[in-house]
């Protein structure tokens, strides 16, 4: 009994020599394993995978739009990124601020989806979009010239701009944007493009989307219709029902944006008031002279005039008139808009 109560003894000391071995071993490469996870997971691309599948029939995959404000702390920061899907750990961003020494500057960013945390972070230290602008809804892409050449104080931008830019009237989204002063002319098309395409891809998935028989270039030319001739929402898609009526009965559409489109001059793209001589201008943008849509859109619409679109109400009106008090009057017949025109004209 007592010797196997020794021999167990000795068995239990030699492996404990190994267990110790074994636990300093651990020990000593733990650190050497976390430094090399530590540094795997500064290089991985934070690329949210829902967004990439969003993305992956598009050419260009818009930026995320974040502004980091003086006094953010380095939690409000993280919880930023974390909330855009730009970085998969906050804790992973502090640590490694903490021991980088690195600081992220206030500002307004459009940062790129497919960059490391290291990336991301230098990319935080470079600076922000220094010119602030506003494209209005409803311009068209030589008023978006006009005013490129006047924020960069730069005449040649927007002459630029609009040689390239005119082909992509209607997708080009009218929003605030904040971009570097010296942008080039395709940059800032490409920025307008992108936004489009973003702002697109949750009225895509809609069930108005999928069941509308419209493709999407025509339904983007009506709305631009829309835009220029109502700005009440519940009066677009009323608007846009009978300009659809119009279409599939053979009526000339009769819209007087488009009128304006095609007479339309510098400094007085829309004109207010029309002439008998500009009614009867031969340009395929005459909708009272020719039938079906435009060739093109008239100006860049808002996303409020492009769902109007998709959710036109039908209604038993043909005419609508926007009068001057701002109110839209609609009729059923001719001789009624007539009343309309005599009376909030």
């Amino acid at each position: 009994m007592e010797d196997l109560q020794k021999r167990k003894y000795l068995f239990e000391k030699k492996h404990l020599k190994y267990f110790i071995a074994l636990g300093v071993f651990v020990l000593l490469c733990s650190p050497l394993f976390l430094y090399f996870y530590y540094r795997l997971a500064l290089a991985k691309v934070n690329y949210p995978v829902a967004k990439l599948q969003e993305y992956k029939q598009l050419a260009s995959i818009p930026p995320a739009d974040i502004v980091i404000n003086a006094g953010d702390t380095t939690d409000d920061i993280g919880e930023l990124l974390y909330k855009n899907e730009l970085i998969n750990s906050k804790t992973l961003f502090k640590i490694y601020l903490y021991f980088s020494k690195k600081t992220v500057k206030a500002g307004h960013y459009k940062v790129p989806y497919d960059a490391n945390l290291v990336d991301l972070v230098a990319f935080l230290q470079r600076g922000t979009f220094d010119l602030k602008l506003t494209f209005l809804e409803g311009w068209r892409v030589e008023q978006y010239a006009e005013y490129i050449s006047e924020q960069f104080g730069n005449e040649n931008l927007g002459n630029e701009f609009l040689k390239i830019a005119k082909p992509h009237e209607g997708f080009l989204f009218p929003d605030t944007y904040f971009l570097p002063k010296m942008s080039s002319a395709s940059l800032i098309l490409d920025t307008l493009k992108g936004t489009y395409e973003s702002k697109m891809l949750s009225i895509r998935k809609t069930p108005l989307f999928s069941k509308s028989s419209l493709v999407e270039r025509d339904v983007v030319i009506l709305a631009s219709v829309v835009e220029r001739e109502v700005s009440k929402k519940e009066d677009r898609e009323i608007v846009a029902g009978i300009l659809l009526k119009r279409l599939k009965n053979e009526w000339p559409l009769d819209a007087d944006a488009t009128i304006q489109y095609a007479v339309g001059v510098s400094k007085n793209w829309w004109p207010s008031s029309l002439k008998n001589a500009d009614l009867e201008i031969n340009s395929p943008f005459n909708s009272r002279k020719n039938k079906g849509l435009p060739p093109a859109p008239i100006c860049n619409p808002s996303i409020s005039a492009i769902e109007a679109v998709y959710a036109y109400r039908e209604s038993p009106y043909w005419f609508y008139l926007d009068g001057s008090d701002g109110t839209t009057y609609f009729a059923e017949t001719l001789e009624k808009h007539n009343e309309n025109i005599a009376t909030h004209l």
